[in-house]
C-alpha cells in the first residue's frame, strides 16, 4: 500500500509540473514580452518622440512592448525631421510549434510571440535646405 502511494504521488507531482510547463509560453520564457530597441542618430542629441508618449535623447536604448507597433520621429534643431515606424512582427516558429496550444495563448496575451523590426534604427539627419528670403526694396 504504502509504494502504490507513493507512485501515485509521483505521477500527480510530474502531472502537476508538465501542466505548469505548458501554462507558460515558449517566447515568453525565453524572451519575455518587451524588447529593447537602440534609438541612434548622426549627429547625436536628436530628440525622439514615440507614439506611446515616451520622450528622450539620442543615443539610448529603450524597452518597447513586443506586442505594439511604433510611429517615431527623430528632431534636431537645423535638420529635417524623419520619421520611422517600428512595426511588430509575428513569431511563428517559436509560438506556435514551440508550445503547446496554451503556451501559445499565453505568448499572444503576453506579447512574447512578436518582435519588433527594427530593433536597432540609426537615423542619419540632413540639414535643413536654406530658406531663400525674397527681400523687396521700396524707393
Amino acid at each position: 500500500m504504502k509504494r502504490s502511494r507513493s507512485h501515485l504521488a509521483s505521477g500527480v507531482l510530474g502531472l502537476s509540473l508538465a501542466a505548469g510547463i505548458t501554462l507558460l509560453g515558449c517566447s515568453t520564457v525565453l524572451h519575455g514580452g518587451r524588447q529593447d530597441v537602440t534609438f541612434d542618430s548622426k549627429p547625436p542629441g536628436a530628440t525622439v518622440t514615440i507614439s506611446n508618449g515616451m520622450e528622450f535623447m539620442t543615443p539610448k536604448i529603450v524597452s518597447l512592448p513586443r506586442s505594439k507597433s511604433q510611429r517615431v520621429t527623430f528632431v534636431k534643431e537645423g535638420y529635417e525631421p524623419q520619421k520611422v515606424y517600428i512595426a511588430k512582427e509575428f513569431l511563428p516558429i517559436p509560438t506556435l510549434f514551440g508550445n503547446l496550444l496554451i503556451g501559445a495563448v499565453v505568448d499572444l496575451m503576453t506579447g512574447a510571440a512578436w518582435q519588433l523590426e527594427p530593433g536597432y534604427l540609426r537615423i542619419e539627419l540632413l540639414r535643413e535646405k536654406p530658406v531663400k528670403k525674397r527681400v523687396t526694396i521700396i524707393r
